[in-house]
């Protein structure tokens, strides 16, 4: 696939597309359709769009037409045809509710509720929605679910748009109902994966889709392998925030970049830094921090992807409040060789002569 064999050769040119999780449709004090079409905190800061749009596919329970940011199943589709139309690549992401519950907070019934939910011979959550189980039918219809509007991803003339699915992430965390919880093991992890990729891919005809493995607390190639599936991962990646120099140094950041850089080389296949960046900023320390983790591991991903600005509580990139500084920090960081955005990087989606 062209998007591939691109994204590997900024990835060997060390040049990392920026992204940004739901940059269209949230921000610091507003949401979609409460601002001009096409408003981004991000493109407001630096000028530029991202390289890389981050959308989340999963929606709330008892409300098929929409995801879990409140926006419409349509209106979804209409955000990334326009990133595609930027040139931009959209990476869709999973926060499923579960299914042998109802749903009441995000730790009740969402999918950060752990528990292992076994019931007769099922011993745990995922052992009943994967192939053989009691919920499995369930399942499937909600994996259809997506499907459906992932098909609806076309340009006007009716080309399937190529993207990036990023499902069943942070695995090996015990955050979610998938990862290293009560509720599945993984063994279950790889049934679960593989039964989603390849429902999607056979049964709905998504060829277009490229499939990004993202967990967060490796520290060795070796733990990073555990829940790996090679032949169905298009795009070795991972997750992590800064916290503080305490609990993730950037020697922390910087060797696991090298693990996942190093596989992604050894299998011909792009690296993602598919979710990060530094909570609630008030300048571009984490940028510079950034910085050094590509330079200490030697290696630099295809891309990075900054989770999403919600609230003045919860922000990754600069606002409409933020400090002239920290914007103008942010803007010289987008315009450094390196780092690229809209306007500043080849054409993703056309093959390159070899």
């Amino acid at each position: 696939m062209a998007v591939l064999a691109n994204l590997r050769a900024l990835q060997t040119q060390q040049q990392v597309l920026l992204g940004h999780q739901n940059t269209t449709g949230s921000g610091v004090g507003w949401r979609r359709g409460e601002r001009a079409r096409g408003y981004s905190d991000f493109q407001a800061a630096c000028g530029a769009y991202p390289a890389v749009y981050g959308w989340e596919l999963a929606g709330p329970p008892g409300m098929p037409d929409r995801n879990w940011d409140n926006i419409t199943y349509p209106d979804l589709l209409s955000e990334a045809r326009a990133a595609h139309g930027r040139g931009g690549l959209n990476i869709f992401c999973l926060h499923p509710a579960r299914l042998d519950k109802p749903y009441t907070a995000y730790n009740a019934g969402g999918s950060w509720d752990t528990a292992a939910g076994a019931s007769g011979q099922y011993p745990t959550y995922v052992s009943r929605i994967t192939p053989g189980g009691d919920l499995h039918a369930q399942f499937t219809a909600q994996v259809d679910h997506w499907g459906a509007q992932l098909a609806q991803l076309k340009t006007e003339a009716g080309e399937p748009i190529p993207f990036v699915l990023r499902p069943w992430h942070e695995s090996d965390g015990g955050w979610f109902w998938w990862g290293t919880s009560p509720s599945c093991t993984t063994v279950q992890y790889q049934r679960l994966m593989a039964f989603t990729v390849n429902r999607l891919r056979e049964h709905h005809g998504l060829h277009q889709m490229m499939v990004c493995h993202s967990p967060a607390l490796f520290t060795t190639k070796a733990q990073y392998l555990e829940r790996y599936l090679p032949d169905l991962i298009d795009i070795p990646g991972f997750d992590r925030y800064y916290e503080s120099e305490a609990n993730t140094p950037a020697s922390l950041l910087a060797t696991q970049l090298r693990i996942v850089c190093d596989l992604a080389s050894e299998e011909g296949k792009p690296a993602a830094w598919a979710e990060g960046g530094q909570e609630n900023p008030t300048d571009f320390g984490f940028l510079e921090l950034l910085a050094f983790s590509t330079l200490a591991s030697g290696q630099a991903p295809a891309l990075f992807m900054f989770w999403a600005n919600y609230s003045a509580n919860e922000f990754y990139v600069p606002h409409a409040g933020s400090s002239a500084e920290f914007k103008d920090g942010f803007t010289q960081f987008t315009q450094l060789p390196r780092w690229l955005v809209e306007g500043r990087h080849p054409d993703l989606f056309t093959a390159t002569a070899s």
